[in-house]
């Protein structure tokens, strides 16, 4: 049997596309609003963006699937001395998951992974591909149910296979997100936004379920404090709705670097996040 699915929840969709989304007018503090209650009720939205050319998506799928193409010694050169950076995924650990980082994307950076990765040359150039599993009826799950231990994630990706866990009134469900827009990104909150927000904002368990016989791929853009700051909720999130903070003051990459190291969580989690800071 594959993973129950409950239907396509009714999903925030937010519009950035209007050129009078500008800071100070009614249009951005409306916008502002919205975001803030998805955030808050949800945990995740949808953003319709037109600036990302459908086009170029395609292109830059295309140049992705060349990317995971390469052997695995090639890609395996990506490495990081810090947990969920480099590569991940591949045998022997994962069959079904592959991610490769890239630490902010700028030119210079980029000229290096791609150095890496194709040190001939590749002028035409943090993904993740979720390969296909054996024919079957049922759905497979590639990426387990877990919450983003970061702020904040942008995701675009090539086909369906994400779904969110949402309160049915029996504990949870996960249902597929559906875009409603062709070109849309998806947007997460994560587990030190949430602590940052001393719980006002949600971070929501997600997961992948591939059903077709094609290979996922997908790409995001990872918020992450820089590293030797301390994350606590500032005083003016502390009052009458949680009148104590609600999470201990942490360093992001020592809690990272633990959660990595749990033998029960090892791909983050909020229960671990939990289990670490919860006061």
């Amino acid at each position: 049997m594959g993973p129950e699915t409950a239907p396509p929840p009714k999903l925030p969709c937010i519009d950035l596309s209007s050129d009078e989304l500008i800071p100070g007018t009614p249009l951005w503090d409306r916008t502002v609003a919205e975001v803030l209650r998805a955030s808050v009720e949800f945990g995740f939205f949808e953003v319709v963006y037109p600036a990302i050319d459908v086009s170029e998506r395609r292109v830059m799928f295309a140049k992705l699937a060349e990317l995971f193409a390469l052997p695995l010694e090639t890609k395996w050169r990506n490495t990081h001395d810090r947990p969920y950076h480099g590569y991940i995924g591949g045998p022997p650990n994962n069959l079904l998951y592959e991610s490769l980082g890239v630490d902010l994307a700028d030119d210079m950076e980029v000229d290096r992974f791609t150095g890496l990765m194709w040190p001939q040359g590749n002028p035409g150039f943090r993904v993740m591909e979720y390969k296909p599993p054996e024919p079957s009826p049922d759905a497979v799950i590639n990426l387990k149910s877990h919450t983003d231990t970061n702020f904040i994630t942008v995701l675009c990706e090539n086909s369906g296979g994400l779904e969110v866990l949402v309160d049915d009134g029996s504990g949870g469900t996960f249902a597929p997100l559906v875009a409603t827009m062709p070109g849309s990104l998806f947007v997460f909150i994560g587990d030190a936004f949430m602590a940052w927000s001393n719980g006002r904002l949600r971070s929501v368990p997600h997961r992948v379920v591939l059903r077709e016989d094609k290979p996922r791929l997908s790409t995001g853009l990872f918020m992450l404090p820089e590293g030797g700051w301390m994350i606590e909720a500032p005083e003016d999130l502390i009052g009458d709705e949680n009148p104590r903070r609600l999470y201990r003051p942490f360093e992001y990459f020592d809690i990272l670097t633990r959660c990595y190291a749990n033998p029960v969580k090892n791909m983050s989690g909020q229960q671990v996040f939990n289990e670490l800071l919860r006061l």
